[in-house]
Formats: structure tokens, C-alpha cells, sequence
């Protein structure tokens, strides 16, 4: 399955729990976010190591100097990103060892 269809998934079911609500979010509201996003995750899942572990200690960076705003939005994102990235390779060694 790819990155995008993963998310689109999500933003059906995202609108599917919002039956209740007076106004519900319509679908094409939310894809293009879920895309944007599915991008985003899908190119740090395929970065080297090096390159994630280069981020984790750039990225903070981004929300102490002055930059362009949408570098700074989205640095806590590709820093939990990254991350979680670092964590699932760790996790997936171990279990291929075991």
C-alpha cells in the first residue's frame, strides 16, 4: 500500500467518525493535507541513517533562529518524523537478529 492511499484511508475514517457533528468535513477538505503529509513521511522513511540522524540534530534549530515561518511549522514534525524513523530501523534490527 502506498504512503498516499494509507492516508487517504485515515481521512475517510476521520469523516466517517464525524457523522455526529453538524458539519462534517468533506473528504477533499482533508487529502490534500493527507497527501502533503504522506510525502513528507514517505521521504524520510527512504533517507539514510545518516540523514535522519543529521536532521534530528538540525531540525531544532529551525525554531530558535529566524527562518522562513513554513520551516519553522514544520520542523517539529520532521523531528518526530525522523524519529520514529530511527526508532522503527532500531526496532526492526532487533528483531531480525532475534
Amino acid at each position: 500500500m502506498k504512503p498516499d492511499d494509507t492516508y487517504t484511508k485515515l481521512a475517510e475514517q476521520y469523516c466517517e467518525a464525524t457523522t455526529s457533528l453538524k458539519k462534517k468535513p468533506r473528504i477533499s477538505e482533508l487529502k490534500r493535507f493527507a497527501e502533503a503529509f504522506a510525502k513528507i513521511e514517505h521521504e524520510i522513511s527512504t533517507m539514510p541513517l545518516r540523514k535522519l540522524k543529521s536532521l534530528l540534530v538540525r531540525t531544532p534549530r529551525y525554531t530558535q533562529t529566524n527562518c522562513w515561518w513554513a520551516e519553522y511549522a514544520v520542523a517539529p514534525i520532521v523531528f518526530t518524523l525522523a524519529e520514529k524513523e530511527i526508532n522503527r530501523r532500531k526496532n526492526l534490527k532487533k528483531t531480525r537478529k532475534a
